[in-house]
Formats: C-alpha cells, structure tokens, sequence
C-alpha cells in the first residue's frame, strides 16, 4: 500500500491572536507567523507552516532555506511535536484558554512512496487541463493611463477593486500596470528594469513591472512575503495620507486590460474611502525630471551592478535582488542587520547609493567599497566611505566618487517602525537600493581621476581630486545636513522638485504622516 500521511487539524487560536514573543521553533521561516499546522520536511528536519511550504514547492521544487536542495509534496509530514508545542505555547498565552480543537483528522495525502504490490495498470488518460478562467473583475476601459508625464512620478487610481463577498469601497485601487513599468525605466534605465526579470524563467521581461507569478488575483493580494509583488513610497494627493504601497501586477493567467491592483502597507489595515477613480498617485522614488540648478534624485544615474548578495539574514529568507526599485524590498532578519554587497564586472565609478531608507540617525546606513581585485573575503580591504545626504534619496560619498568592483550597504537596524511603512509584519516589504554613478556635469567640473597605487596596491585604482584634495575618506561617519556645496553639484543643494510637491500635497491635509524622510 501506498504511504500515508494523516493530517491532524490546524491549532484554532482566537480572533486578533497575537503571536508576538512566538519562540523562534514556532515561527515559520517563511511567514514569519506562528505555525497553526506545522510541516516536517522529511529530507532535512526543517519545519513550515503548511500552506506556505506547499505553495513554495509547487512553485518552485525547493526548499526556501537551501534552494539547492529538491523538494515535492511526498517529503513533507506533519510535525506533530511542534504543533503540540504550539498549541502549549497559545494555551498559555490565552490563560488556559482556547477555542474547542478540533478532533478531527484532517484530509489524507498519500505520499510518493514506493508500492510493494504490483503496479496498479495506468489511468485512462485525462483531457488536459483547461487555463485558468478569465478575471471575473471587468476590464479597465480608461487605459492606458496617459494623464500626466512619466517624468512626474505620477500614476492615476484609474478603478477600484474588491474581493469576492467584499464591498467595493475603495481598499484597494486599481493601475495601468504598463505605465508603471515605463516609470521605472524612465527614472532608473532600462537596464536597471531588465534586471528586474534577469532571475526570474520568462525569456524577455515581462510587459508590465514585476509579474507576482499567480494565478489567483484573491489569493496573490495581501502581501509580499514571497517576493511576488513591489512596495513603494507613495502620496496620495487626495487624501494627503504619505506612506507606502503594495503594488501586484496583472497575473500571467489575466487580461493585462484587467491592469494592476494596489493598497496601502499592510493590506489587513485597509479602509474605506483608501482611494477613489481619479486619485494622482505620487511615487517619490520614480520622479525622473532633473534640475540644470537644483539637486534631484535623477541627477546620478542608477549603476546596474552584475549582482546584489545579501550578506546577512532577509526576512521571509528573499535573495539580494528584491532590494531592488520595482521589488518588494528586504529587512533584516526578524527586522534587524541588513548588509547587501553590489558586485560589478570591471572596476566602476561609484557616487554613492539611491535608497529609501530613510536617513535619520535611527536608522543608521555605513557604505564600504572594495577596490580592484582585492580579496572580498578580507575585512582589511574593505574601505569605509562617509557619505552625505543630498536630494531626497541618495547618499553620496563626501569626498570623491570612488572607482571600485563592490560595493556594501549595511543598516544596523531595519526596525519596521522606523521604516515610514515600507516593512509591515503582516504584508512583508522593506527598503530599496541601488548604487549610484555621478552626475556627467559634476564629475566634469570635480578634476576627479583615476591615480594608480604603489607597493602592493600597485594597479588598484584611486579616485583623487586636483588641487590636493584627499581621496575618499575612510571614516565611519556620515554627513548629512546637505547644505554646503561639493563636488555632486555646482550650486549648494535646494530644495527638491519631488519635496515641494509632497510639501504641496500635505499641505492640504491634517492627516497624520508617516513619512519621515519629507
């Protein structure tokens, strides 16, 4: 016969449950949530909450903690030790009490194991399996959405969406998915855009920003937690309300006419009244217009390094690449350290680094590069770099831009609470980031270049300045008042375009913000 795994019924835990203070063996590594049905992977001895893990391996055939390592449905077992322990665990959180447990077995899954008996004769064959059903939710009629320059960060609430036995009272809205895309490759390239998709299975990138992957619209939306969607900081000019959005394109199996569905972080806290059909949309981080006097954002242009690793813990384990703008972001492990390392081909003239960190003392950010083809694995050659803040995002180094082959990013904290939105435990998300090159006027009038090295850094390139000025500094501080001229701009630095507007739009309202970096 067949092996057979009996399924025991979740852990009913009560409404508003909070699982804060969970012990790290409870907490699924993908959810980041406390395990009501936990799962063993035979293979390996790990454990998941059961729906995550099995969407993940019929998604991806992997383990989520070991991606080298295959997975089906036929290596998973309950854990009935951890789920006793997390039924223990919530009994005494809830003083004794509990909701009545269930004492029924769940469903029967017959696992992949070998049969003793003779072969069973071959089912008849079945028809194939027709495609998903089209999106019950009627196609957008007032595409594409053209209204304003893509150069102002701009995209328009262009219809409302709900799901199904919900009210259609403005949680989540709905875009032009394909202007999106083109907003991204309007403020970071197109290359930059391309590298969105370069780790993903689609032969060309797909039409829109980022495809999530499902197949269901009710399912999909909710969080990023998998890494199937994008987080960014948003304005709604409406409301006035600042902070930051989930954003999930349209699914392969959908009409791309159905167009993008949207919500405030974390979906679980969306109202009423969210958005409305023509609500201006401002995305701070997507403002591409530049400035000949003023210091914006868009003067450096995005560098698109070969790869981003990530050198500590993520939460809900993503890889490096989802720091980027048009992804889902990272945090530190349970919201703490995060260090991320760009690698270039060749040596690259680096300015500093775009994020939407943001840039107070809570959240403190230390850039490191790596020069030439010193060895990465040797914390001496790696050369702190004190940076200042200018514009809105970006972080430049104070001295010079710096020719190197990587570069390192690390925030000692990545505290959702201090994130103005952008990480909620419910939805997922986190902070962005991309290295940055110098503005071509700047470097022009700076008289930076490159000097070659003596004794056994000999080769190695230097960025100096003429007139005897330092090369980068290697102390561990930052500046960040951005009031004196330097080196990334050929005036003191003003206030930004994308300041002003946001200025204007909160202006108009006494809503509470929660968005500090304005």
């Amino acid at each position: 016969m067949p092996g057979r795994s009996r399924w025991p019924a979740p852990v009913l835990l009560p409404d508003e449950f909070d699982d804060t203070g969970a012990p790290d063996a409870l907490v699924c590594p993908i959810t980041q949530e406390l395990m009501t049905e936990p799962v063993l992977v035979t293979t390996n001895g790990r454990t998941y909450q059961r729906e995550a893990i099995t969407r993940w391996v019929r998604e991806h055939g992997t383990d989520p903690l070991q991606r080298s390592e295959r997975l089906s449905e036929g290596d998973l077992a309950p854990n009935l030790a951890v789920r006793q322990m997390v039924e223990a665990w919530a009994r005494e959180k809830c003083g004794g009490r509990l909701p009545p447990q269930s004492t029924e077995p769940g469903p029967v899954r017959v696992a992949n194991t070998p049969s003793r008996q003779a072969p069973a004769p071959a089912p008849a064959p079945r028809a194939p399996t027709p495609p998903p059903p089209a999106s019950a939710i009627p196609p957008l009629t007032n595409l594409p959405d053209e209204a304003d320059a893509l150069e102002t960060g701009c995209l328009r609430v262009l219809g409302v969406w709900h799901r199904p036995g919900e009210p259609a009272d403005g949680k989540f809205f709905r875009f032009d998915a394909a202007r999106l895309g083109r907003m991204l490759v309007s403020r970071f390239g197109d290359a930059h855009f391309r590298s969105l998709f370069a780790e993903g299975s689609r032969d060309a990138p797909f039409p829109n920003f980022t495809g999530s992957g499902a197949a269901n619209r009710d399912e999909a939306r909710g969080h990023v937690k998998n890494g199937g969607g994008a987080v960014l900081r948003c304005v709604n000019r409406r409301s006035g309300k600042a902070d930051a959005v989930l954003l999930f394109d349209v699914a392969p199996s959908e009409d791309p006419a159905a167009g993008g569905t949207g919500c405030w972080n974390p979906a679980d806290y969306a109202a009423a009244d969210d958005f409305r059909a023509g609500d201006v949309l401002l995305f701070p981080d997507l403002v591409s217009s530049t400035s000949a006097t003023e210091m914006t954002d868009a003067r450096f242009p995005a560098l698109v390094p070969a790869s981003v690793a990530k050198n500590t813990g993520t939460g809900w384990n993503l890889p490096g690449g989802d720091a980027r703008f048009g992804r889902c972001g990272l945090v530190g492990d349970w919201w703490r350290a995060l260090e991320l390392e760009f690698a270039f081909e060749r040596d690259t003239l680096v300015a500093g680094l775009c994020t939407d960190a943001p840039p107070h003392a809570e959240v403190p950010m230390q850039l490191s590069v790596l020069r030439g083809d010193a060895d990465a694995g040797e914390a001496a050659n790696w050369e702190n770099v004190a940076t200042r803040a200018v514009a809105d995002a970006t972080r430049v180094f104070e001295a010079a831009p710096v020719a190197c082959r990587r570069l390192r990013a690390r925030w000692e904290t990545t505290d959702l609470h201090k994130l103005g939105g952008l990480s909620t435990a419910r939805s997922g998300g986190g902070i962005h980031a991309h290295p940055v090159g110098p503005p071509p006027d700047a470097v022009a009038g700076s008289g930076a270049r490159e000097a070659p090295r003596v004794g056994s850094d000999a080769g190695a390139p230097r960025i100096v300045v003429d007139g005897g000025g330092a090369p980068a500094s290697s102390a561990s501080v930052d500046v960040s008042d951005g009031a004196s001229d330097g080196w990334w701009s050929p005036r003191a630095a003003a206030a930004t375009d994308i300041s002003r507007a946001v200025a204007a739009s909160l202006a108009e309202s006494d809503a509470e913000v929660r968005y500090p970096q304005i």
